[in-house]
């Protein structure tokens, strides 16, 4: 009993001091620490609310709402709520954020989805999210048909450029040496103009 009372911290030692043995000593902190069976119970009730209401928070990560989601399993795993595996999937699928919709249906639609872990799920909806991020980042640059066009001597060009958010002069001599596709080049462009 000398053990256990002092790895007591000193703010609840009083609350313990009539008990006698080390077993009853054991047995109130245990029920102190989890309650009682009411008091598991309403907890229990509490986190499977919370496991049908959640969702995404306004300006909420990915990676934030994935570390809620994990906590909450937790927490419902340590008061012995047990969910399907495509239970758990479908619930954070929901809770993500509506510019997921499209990417979730597409998921929810592969043929091994009902065997995907929640760790699987996740890493498609990040990998999804990354890609989106890489467009919207590219979207900023400026293309320039220089960086992938021949250059050549002849100066009959269809006065074709490519233009991304900013207005860029591109010479001709940049296009008179692309190939034909569907029978359309720079070249017969400006002649068909």
């Amino acid at each position: 009993m000398a053990s256990i009372s002092i790895s007591l911290p000193k703010e609840i030692y009083h609350s313990f001091k009539q008990l006698r043995t080390s077993q009853q000593l054991w047995e109130a902190l245990q029920k102190r620490r989890e309650g009682s069976l009411d008091v598991k119970k309403s907890r229990k009730e509490i986190l499977k609310k919370q496991f049908l209401v959640f969702k995404h928070f306004q300006n909420e990560s990915l990676d934030d709402l994935a570390t809620r989601f994990y906590h909450l399993l937790s927490e419902l795993s340590s008061a012995s709520v047990v969910y399907e595996t495509e239970e758990i999937n479908d619930k954070f699928l929901e809770a993500l954020p509506s510019k997921f919709d499209v990417y979730t249906v597409l998921i929810k639609e592969n043929v091994k989805y009902k065997t995907m872990s929640l760790e699987e799920v996740l890493g498609k909806i990040q990998s999804h999210d990354l890609n989106m991020k890489k467009k919207e980042t590219n979207m900023e640059h400026i293309q320039d048909p220089s960086m992938y066009f021949a250059k050549s001597s002849s100066k009959t060009g269809a006065g074709v450029a490519f233009f991304s958010g900013d207005t860029q002069d591109v010479s001709n001599d940049h296009y008179s040496g692309v190939p034909s596709h569907s029978g359309f080049s720079a070249n017969t462009a400006s002649s068909s103009s």
